[in-house]
């Protein structure tokens, strides 16, 4: 207890202390604010951290998002909840010109690392949109057709036959057999 209150004793050190912290507060406080290099929907104002959070009503919101889209004059409007971005689309036409006409610029899928380090990142279900994503995508579509999908028939006879067989040599590794 002594050591903190020597160290904090002296003036220059307390100072050291004190910018530290600052500099620390501030870098926090900027990337909890993050502005955005494009403009947002109106909103309605935010409250601290909590954002939009209490403005959001839990029944009915469809009626409140009309009021809001009137009190904007907007179509689009913008919510953060608890660091969440939320965009309302109002009318069938905003969203149908979002999402069916510019759809491509707006879709993608999150980026889960952990997927990447267990080696499932390249599979169809965790890629991102891009060329990859649609040469995979390609690939599994002509594969699963009703046509092409009558040719593994044979294939999947002969797996059937040799599981049934492998179950009736081990009955207790039945699972294991199944695993083939």
């Amino acid at each position: 207890m002594d050591a903190i209150k020597s160290f904090i004793g002296s003036p220059s050190r307390l100072g050291i202390i004190t910018a530290f912290l600052c500099v620390l507060l501030y870098n926090i406080l900027r990337i909890w604010y993050q502005r955005f290099s494009y403009p947002l929907p109106p909103s309605p104002p935010a409250e601290p951290i909590l954002g939009h959070i209490r403005r959001l009503p839990m029944e009915n919101a469809h009626l409140k998002h009309m009021e809001y889209a009137k009190q904007y004059k907007s179509d689009i409007i913008y919510f953060n909840v608890l660091g969440n971005h939320m965009v309302v689309l109002n009318t069938q036409g905003v969203a149908k010109e979002i999402l069916d006409k510019r759809g491509a610029n707006y879709q993608d899928r999150p980026r889960f690392v952990l997927f990447d380090v267990m080696g499932w990142g390249l599979t169809l279900t965790f890629l991102p949109y891009g060329p990859r994503f649609r040469l995979h995508r390609s690939i599994l579509q002509t594969g699963f057709t009703k046509t092409s999908i009558t040719s593994y028939r044979p294939i999947q006879e002969d797996e059937a036959r040799r599981a049934v067989l492998r179950i009736l040599k081990r009955p207790e590794a039945w699972d294991f057999s199944l695993r083939r």
